[in-house]
């Protein structure tokens, strides 16, 4: 779901949050328990982005639960010993797979004492069918709607900044507040990112940044700094806007909404002084090739 601004001005920022949702369509069904659903899952981070769309901000916002197919995955990150039949695309056992059971499609899940459980039987296995329809039906529109939003922005203003949401528990993150993913400095120019901690700092937000999570397929993908497009990935403590028992807490929810509203401010006015750092560095006709073709 892509949540549009009401006016006609083009922000060069878009947020997207890709794993807060919960929707399970009713043909798909998932061994993966409730309770291991809701660690997976981003649960609450949409609402800190409500706000978003009154500042010109489109907010990118994924409805389905993160056990139909993991849109912040690549494609390449399958199993096919996972599935039945014949894998006909490329494949890749990354860390996401064997450390942590997940990847495009979640196979397995990691219990309290650190294994994993299988969630599927010779019986219950997906066929490479399945996961080849969820491609098409799922996770390729979505980056297909998120380049849309960056070439747009990147049409008004020459340059685009994506920021992809997410959230852990803190000890996850260390006992920290959040976590700044760039790829290792690889996925937006240095000063947006001294920008991004200062303001943190500034704040009083305890931070890291990019371990244990330095970005997932929608900033390796989409980000290319040379070219006029920086992503950065920002991983909040969920209690931070959660009560104890993982529930929505509204006090300490309209507290980080007007955070992230005050954090896109700054971005916007860091963006206006900084047009020249932000476009591409080599003089280019029209898009960059990862936004697609230009528009007539």
């Amino acid at each position: 779901m892509t949540h549009l601004p009401a006016g006609s001005v083009v922000s060069p920022l878009v947020f997207d949050t890709p794993h807060s949702g919960s929707y399970i369509p009713a043909h798909i069904v998932t061994d993966a328990t409730e309770t291991e659903r809701d660690f997976l899952r981003d649960a609450h981070v949409e609402k800190l982005l409500t706000a978003s769309p009154a500042q010109n901000i489109p907010v990118l916002e994924n409805l389905l639960d993160r056990v139909v197919i993991d849109t912040n995955s690549e494609e390449y990150e399958v199993d096919p010993r996972s599935f039945t039949g014949h894998w006909p695309l490329p494949s890749r056992l990354t860390r996401n797979i064997t450390i942590r059971g997940l990847g495009l499609i979640a196979t397995s899940m990691k219990q309290a004492d650190g294994s994993l459980r299988p969630i599927f039987n010779e019986q219950t296995k997906l066929t490479t069918q399945d996961v080849l329809e969820r491609l098409d039906r799922y996770h390729r529109p979505y980056h297909a709607a998120l380049r849309g939003l960056l070439a747009r922005a990147f049409d008004a203003h020459g340059y685009a900044i994506h920021i992809n949401f997410h959230s852990s528990p803190r000890a996850a993150l260390k006992g920290r507040d959040l976590l700044i993913g760039n790829l290792k400095g690889k996925s937006a120019h240095p000063d947006l990112t001294h920008h991004i901690q200062a303001f943190f700092h500034m704040n009083g937000m305890n931070f890291g940044e990019n371990s244990p999570y330095p970005g997932g397929a929608l900033i390796r993908r989409h980000s290319a700094p040379e070219q006029g497009l920086h992503g950065i990935q920002i991983e909040f403590a969920r209690d931070l806007f959660t009560a104890a028992d993982g529930t929505y807490d509204h006090h300490k929810g309209e507290m980080m909404i007007l955070f992230v509203t005050s954090f896109a401010q700054s971005l916007h006015m860091f963006a206006d002084a900084h047009q020249g750092r932000l476009r591409p560095q080599v003089p280019q006709a029209g898009r960059p090739a990862i936004l697609g073709m230009d528009s007539p």
